[in-house]
């Protein structure tokens, strides 16, 4: 019986090599392209006087939908005052900028029952713009 033995080149090796290559970087790109990672963004500050169980990369939503997530959590200069203990930088797509007034409120949530918490905006139709570096208010809650 004989033996059959198929070559490959090294050629055509490195051309598959290549390929796979170029398929995986468009995978990649178009993956981290739908994430957000390579539209523009701007920062605005949030100032609360408790930030528990909000991290880094938590979501900030603005009505309900993913605007955005934080970017800093630390403690304030100003810690004379008891309603400002905690600032959170917030990274917001630019798209949105012109969503968030000056008279717009922002408060933490959690989701669900032991949910993550995450930052809620709530859109108001007055007033400028917040700024890149302005802060938005928080909604004061009752006790």
């Amino acid at each position: 019986m004989a033996e059959i033995t198929i070559r490959i080149s090294d050629k055509a090796l490195k051309v598959v090599a290549a390929f796979v290559v170029v398929i995986f970087l468009l995978w990649g790109f178009s993956h981290f392209w739908s994430t957000g990672l390579f539209r523009p963004k701007y920062e605005i500050r949030l100032f609360v006087p408790e930030a528990q169980g909000v991290r880094v990369g938590a979501s900030i939503r603005l009505d309900g939908m993913p605007i955005g997530t934080v970017s800093r959590v630390d403690l304030a200069r100003d810690l004379a005052n008891s309603n400002r203990r905690i600032e959170i930088a917030l990274r917001i797509e630019k798209r949105f900028q012109n969503m968030i007034r000056h008279d717009s409120k922002a408060s933490l949530v959690t989701e669900g029952l032991l949910g993550e918490r995450y930052v809620s905006i709530q859109r108001e139709f007055t007033g400028p713009p917040i700024n890149p570096g302005g802060e938005i208010g928080t909604i004061r809650r009752r006790k």
